[in-house]
């Protein structure tokens, strides 16, 4: 609509395997490559997974007990989708709720705060639609005394395992495709879970 009306981005859009952006596609590649033997993924905004190290992807077929399911037509794997779909990961969160309120809240927010574009409301609507995801988990609940980091909490095949992550930005980005580029590394919450990617990783 801008566009039409004559007004140019502030900012170009790249394709992230355009040659100009060489130099940010290997510092993550070594951000991810470091990382191991705990998992780290590449996504973007709306949780769209864009790039995985091993230990992430063996950390996904531990989840899931085997491959993943297929995403929609027409569309990549999200992690936001995994966590919500009864289908796929959300039986396998003990704290199930206050993740996903979270996320969705911490979400939703980011997207109207950046404008409120159709796409990126478009797929909250998605998200929302499934089943036994209330219409609150929008809202921020600013009136709860949170944990210091939030843990997600699974229960896989008889064995649990605890986890936090970090999520790291580019600096100064100044090209629409790295604004939204998002870098989320795991750590294990507790010596289990850190025996546990370990043992992931020597499979491997």
């Amino acid at each position: 609509m801008l566009l039409a009306a004559g007004f140019a981005p502030v900012y170009r859009e790249s394709n992230l395997a355009a040659p100009e952006l060489t130099p940010v596609r290997q510092a993550i590649d070594r951000i991810l490559e470091k990382h191991e033997p705990y998992p780290a993924v590449v996504i973007d905004r709306l949780w769209n997974l864009l790039q995985a190290n091993e230990a992430a992807q063996a950390f996904t077929l531990f989840l899931f007990e085997g491959p993943p399911p297929a995403p929609p037509p027409g569309k990549g794997p999200n992690v936001l989708r995994w966590l919500l779909d009864p289908q796929a990961l959300r039986a396998k969160i003990a704290n199930w709720e206050e993740v996903a309120r979270y996320l969705v809240s911490t979400t939703y927010a980011e997207i109207l705060a950046a404008g409120g574009e159709p796409r990126a409301l478009a797929f909250i609507e998605e998200i929302m639609a499934y089943p036994d995801v209330p219409a609150s988990f929008r809202k921020l609940r600013f009136e709860d005394r949170p944990t210091p980091v939030l843990t997600v909490e699974y229960l896989v095949g008889g064995k649990t395992l605890s986890v936090f992550t970090t999520i790291a930005t580019l600096g100064t980005p100044q090209d629409i495709t790295l604004q939204e580029v998002r870098i989320e590394c795991f750590f294990p919450a507790d010596e289990r879970s850190d025996a546990l990617f370990k043992s992931l990783a020597a499979k491997r």
